[in-house]
């Protein structure tokens, strides 16, 4: 499933495509088909369809999810596709075959997405498709407020842009409303509390990292182990996004040579070593 690496990637993939080779301009939006019924019952691609021949404003990412923001034709809106690939899922970006009037449909992809380089073009110099294996979420909203509020309402990450991304400041403010004896884990892949992106591979790699039983409650940390969680999350976030290799989950061996084994919490399966990772601090 992707999480913060995979999405960050992603969108740096679109951004080259439907960006910076085209001399740092967006493309107009010229068709947008959709693909099978997966949601069909739950978007209303009629809505999108108004912005054909708008230009693509803005492009965006948070977490696990992504943005993109069109103009919204005859009046001041925009409209907002916010989507979550999930299991395997990812955007495609083709070129087109021009001389291919049936072209083959990459599997699992839901919607195309035609651009070109100029508005009300008949022909795309630029397709798109979102595609994912399993319960992936795709919605249309209207209106820049609704972008910002889905955009605020998911915690700051930790490979954003400089301005939205999650500081030491930031991290300390969402530590300090933590109550109760909640699961470090429920924190810390909870999209919404204390910070966004980490899902189940990283969640067992920091939590090798820091050494931790992966049933480490919140109120076991002591601030210097708060603080210390802040620079492991973000080191083995940034380590991923380069491309390293996974160390621990589905693993059968750590690097240092110990057996792995897997806990099954909340139907997640979570990959530690119980000979290196202690619940004691």
């Amino acid at each position: 499933m992707p999480e913060g690496p995979e999405t960050a990637r992603q969108y740096d993939r679109l951004m080259t495509h439907l960006y910076y080779n085209a001399g740092q301009q967006y493309p107009f939006l010229v068709n947008v088909i959709q693909i099978g019924n997966r949601y069909h019952d739950r978007v209303n691609i009629e809505d999108l369809r108004s912005c054909l021949g708008q230009r693509l404003q803005h492009i965006a990412f948070r977490g696990k999810e992504y943005f993109l923001l069109f103009n919204s034709a005859g009046h001041d809106e925009l409209k907002v596709v916010r989507a979550h690939h999930m299991m395997g899922g990812h955007w495609v970006v083709e070129k087109p075959d021009l001389n291919n009037p049936n072209p083959v449909v990459p599997a699992n992809c839901h919607f195309r997405f035609d651009f070109s380089w100029t508005p009300n073009s008949e022909v795309p110099e630029m397709v798109v498709y979102f595609q994912n294996n399993r319960f992936g979420q795709f919605q249309i909203m209207t209106g820049y407020s609704s972008f910002e509020r889905a955009y605020t309402n998911i915690a700051p990450g930790f490979l954003e842009d400089e301005r939205t991304r999650m500081t030491f400041e930031e991290w300390n403010i969402r530590w300090s409303r933590l109550r109760g004896n909640a699961y470090l884990r429920d924190i810390l892949m909870d999209q919404h509390i204390l910070c966004s992106g980490i899902g189940n591979y990283l969640f067992a790699e920091i939590m090798w990292a820091m050494k931790l039983h992966p049933d480490t409650l919140i109120y076991q940390l002591r601030p210097a182990d708060v603080s210390r969680l802040f620079d492991v999350v973000r080191m083995v976030i940034w380590r991923f996004y380069g491309g390293d290799n996974k160390q621990i989950y589905q693993k059968a061996l750590t690097p240092t040579g110990y057996p792995i084994e897997v806990l099954v919490r909340d139907k997640r399966k979570i990959y530690y070593s119980p000979h290196e990772q202690l619940i004691q601090l």
